[in-house]
């Protein structure tokens, strides 16, 4: 269960990193724009690793408490954060171009490894439901 937790994060983070890394990079075309798009590439590393290290951190230790933060997250990126991601690739105005692929690819992986996280902890929960929190 903790690997589990700990692997699917650390693996939702690299794929956000590396989808928006291929796609900053394929929209950028001078100079001038790449080093732009690079600066906000590592301020969004920056942020998101704010945003995935509390529930890495916590998914060492193992408990019904921990799985319930771990869901609650991973629901909230599947929702708030994957969904709009994946309806904007898809419905985007123009032509299907290489960063539309490459986001419209990693997207759907990530939240086929968030989906994962979330069935994975309500199964840890609902077995473990009259545990002590």
């Amino acid at each position: 269960m903790r690997l589990k937790n700990i692997l699917s994060l650390c693996i939702s983070y690299l794929l956000l990193i590396v989808g928006m890394f291929i796609s900053s990079i394929d929209q950028a075309k001078g100079g001038l724009q790449v080093t732009g798009s690079l600066v906000l590439l590592i301020i969004f590393t920056f942020v998101l690793m704010m945003l995935y290290l509390p529930f890495v951190i916590s998914s060492i230790f193992v408990g019904r408490r921990t799985s319930i933060a771990v869901l609650a997250f991973s629901a909230f990126m599947e929702i708030a954060v994957m969904l709009p991601l994946l309806l904007n690739s898809i419905f985007a105005a123009g032509a299907m171009n290489y960063s539309k692929i490459v986001m419209l690819v990693f997207t759907a992986i990530n939240m086929i490894v968030l989906l994962f996280l979330i069935i994975n902890n309500s199964l840890y929960i609902s077995r473990h439901r009259h545990d002590l929190m």
